[in-house]
């Protein structure tokens, strides 16, 4: 052959040489050119798939930085040995595990959207001397860096991963909890969580810590039909100085709750327990509420106490509200108790089942700032229980001005065992009560309410 058509040949691949791009980065799945790739934040409606976008342009670390910008379609390993920076709100759909000791770091914007497909899942299990680290990629970290991570869903349980679509084990997730691009605000009531898993979807966490969430540290959708389990496992966790509730859940799992759990420094320290929407929210399942305090020690008194919201109103499953559980209402709240529902409340002289205002928190708790409790029907059981602040009467004829209402809406005779029961500080009567009542043991007392210690009422 010509030996000038060689030259010729050469000088051109020299010349395409020349003209390529110089360095590259090291990114999930390959070697990318490092120019003109620009990270552009995806929208994070769950269970869609949020937007996948290109990858960041720069390493940290000499190269030892891995960056994912991409949704996760395939199966995937993150190791320990790089750290795993998130340039953008991106999917997981397939299953993804960490490996123990990694550290993910997040950009502003940046989360993780555990199955958006239906068939992604996420195992982070870390150990006592290598947890996983979630948190921001800044080099001052600060509450809202990052987004948090969402658990779908239409989320998957991995085969040999028992525990559910997401689980955290010897985690940390820290200084999250900034909003969502693309996903509506929240209610009334809510905000945007750390860890927020939807219904239908299998979260377990042990072991772990949430902190520094801009918003709250947990979140627990309600589940319209009270069916799925949501909350697998749950255990010797940390909320600590988040600045809203460390945790907003379906109050249909607080009996998963551990009293090992620590609550530290968080914008409102206690568990709020979520309606849907304004509707109300049956409460079915058969559970024991424990008594939570910020130590972790249920013999002291830092107790941390259920709050519940004024549309979450209906009992049907058999609540056993162990000693030193609080539960406080919003203005013009109200526990009812309907067909198939019991209230067992067993508190002790020295620690005593607390009903009364949220605004006890604040010390500003008022006469008539709840409904109180209505008992109207079966068999419940009130001991060494204080009922405060409660009568307000002002929602409907259903609702008459006192702590504590008991009457029937079917044929048989409700009947409830009062004992050692404190009713204090209420707008109106202490105890209303029709005909179709009865107390096997009836040792209440009332003290400074307006009204008279009891009242017989035609209650429907």
């Amino acid at each position: 052959m010509d030996r000038r058509w060689w030259g010729g040949l050469v000088a051109l691949l020299g010349l395409l040489v020349a003209c390529s791009p110089k360095g590259s980065v090291l990114v999930a799945g390959g070697i990318k050119p490092s120019s003109g790739a620009s990270s552009t934040p995806g929208s994070t409606p769950s269970p869609a798939a949020p937007v996948a976008t290109t990858s960041v342009t720069a390493t940290e670390n000499g190269g030892q930085t891995l960056v994912h910008g991409r949704n996760v379609v395939e199966t995937e390993f993150w190791d320990a040995a790089h750290v795993h920076l998130v340039d953008a709100m991106i999917g997981v759909d397939a299953p993804l595990t960490i490996a123990p000791g990694a550290t993910v770091d997040f950009l502003p914007g940046a989360g993780l959207v555990i199955a958006p497909g239906g068939t992604g899942s996420m195992v982070a299990s870390g150990s006592p001397g290598l947890p996983i680290l979630f948190d921001s990629a800044a080099a001052s970290p600060s509450p809202g860096d990052w987004c948090g991570i969402d658990v779908g869903s239409s989320a998957a349980i991995p085969s040999g991963a028992p525990g559910g679509s997401c689980v955290l084990d010897h985690v940390v997730v820290a200084d999250a909890g900034q909003a969502r691009a693309g996903q509506p605000t929240p209610p009334p009531g809510q905000d945007w969580a750390a860890v927020h898993v939807f219904p239908g979807s299998v979260l377990s966490v042990t072991d772990s810590t949430v902190s520094a969430s801009a918003g709250s540290g947990l979140q627990l959708d309600v589940d319209p039909l009270q069916t799925a389990v949501t909350l697998n496992q749950f255990g010797k966790n940390a909320f600590e100085d988040n600045a809203d509730y460390p945790i907003q859940m379906d109050p249909n799992l607080v009996g998963r709750l551990d009293t090992a759990t620590t609550f530290t420094g968080d914008g409102t320290e206690s568990v709020r327990l979520l309606a849907l929407g304004g509707e109300r929210t049956e409460i079915r399942t058969t559970q024991t509420w424990l008594k939570l305090t910020q130590d972790g020690n249920p013999s002291n008194s830092d107790v941390v106490p259920y709050s519940w919201p004024l549309a979450l109103t209906s009992v049907e499953g058999t609540e056993t509200l162990d000693h030193g559980v609080h539960i406080l209402f919003d203005p013009q709240g109200v526990m009812d108790i309907y067909q198939y529902g019991q209230i067992d409340a067993m508190g002790t002289q020295m620690d005593p089942v607390i009903f009364d205002s949220i605004n006890s928190l604040t010390y500003t708790a008022q006469p008539g700032d709840w409904v109180g409790l209505r008992f109207l029907c079966c068999q419940d059981e009130l001991s060494n229980t204080d009922i405060l602040h409660a009568g307000y009467g002002g929602l409907n004829n259903e609702y008459y001005s006192a702590d504590l209402g008991v009457g029937n809406l079917y044929s048989a005779v409700t009947s409830v065992t009062l004992d050692g029961v404190l009713l204090m500080n209420g707008s109106g009567a202490g105890l209303a009560m029709d005909g179709n009542t009865a107390f096997p043991v009836d040792n209440y007392t009332n003290i400074s309410n307006v009204g008279p210690a009891t009242e017989s009422v035609t209650w429907y």
